[in-house]
């Protein structure tokens, strides 16, 4: 009599799990469609300088395979809020240069939240030798760090 309750309540079990991981079976399909959808909405050339960097900072940060897709949902991101920014002929260009400097900081706080300590360590160094690179070319454009702020 115990087995057979046994059995039972395993069955019962399972037959209660089915839904759930039916649902996580069509929620992983579905946000599959969803992010070929939005990056099928960004231009080719975005789409190919996306793929370039998930790839190179995928290979500096030593992402795992759930990682990388994390971090390809925030560059997809990034760039349609970015594309709605540029496309935005309300805002002034003080206002558009406000936004893009709290979505990059929106995007490297994400990017952080992904990351393992070590890798974060790593991210942050890259992050500052952009910075810097950014900077060094400001003057080349006949601008100063201050006029980029």
């Amino acid at each position: 009599m115990r087995s057979s309750l046994g059995v039972a309540a395993l069955s019962l079990a399972f037959l209660f799990s089915m839904p759930c991981w039916v649902s996580a079976q069509t929620h992983g399909a579905e946000a599959r469609r969803q992010e070929q959808q939005d990056t099928a909405r960004l231009p080719i050339v975005q789409q190919e300088r996306m793929d370039t960097g998930l790839n190179w900072l995928s290979q500096q940060l030593s992402l795992t395979g759930q990682q990388k897709a994390k971090l390809q949902r925030i560059l997809i991101n990034e760039g349609l809020q970015m594309r709605s920014i540029r496309e935005n002929t309300l805002s002034t260009d003080d206002l558009k240069r406000s936004q893009v400097m709290q979505l990059h900081q929106f995007r490297t706080f994400e990017i952080e939240s992904i990351l393992k300590p070590d890798q974060r360590r790593k991210f942050a160094q890259i992050e500052q030798r952009t910075r810097e690179t950014y900077r060094g070319n400001a003057g080349s454009r006949g601008e100063t760090v201050a006029d980029q702020k």
